[in-house]
């Protein structure tokens, strides 16, 4: 899924841009989670809670950056399991 022109959230506070997604099955022991809770974030792939089913980012863009794959938003920390997107910053 290739939402045109995107959809927007934000991750620690900054404004994130979606560019590409797929919509996947909850991975196992994420039942519950609350909608926009990261649930799965590794080396291959991050999952995003959203209602009985997940989305597993496959593109994203951070304000004022280039867009790249979720994988290396993930390799620089940018994202951490239980990150929930569009919460408002901590602190």
């Amino acid at each position: 899924m290739s939402p045109w022109p995107g959809a927007f959230t934000t991750s620690r506070g900054k404004g994130l841009k979606v560019h590409a997604t797929r919509v996947i099955d909850l991975p196992e022991g994420a039942g519950g989670a609350t909608p926009g809770r990261v649930v799965l974030a590794d080396k291959s792939r991050v999952v995003v809670a959203c209602g009985d089913r997940a989305v597993e980012l496959l593109r994203i863009q951070l304000e004022g950056k280039r867009a790249i794959g979720a994988q290396d938003w993930f390799a620089g920390r940018g994202v951490a399991e239980g990150d929930v997107l569009g919460a408002p910053a901590a602190g």
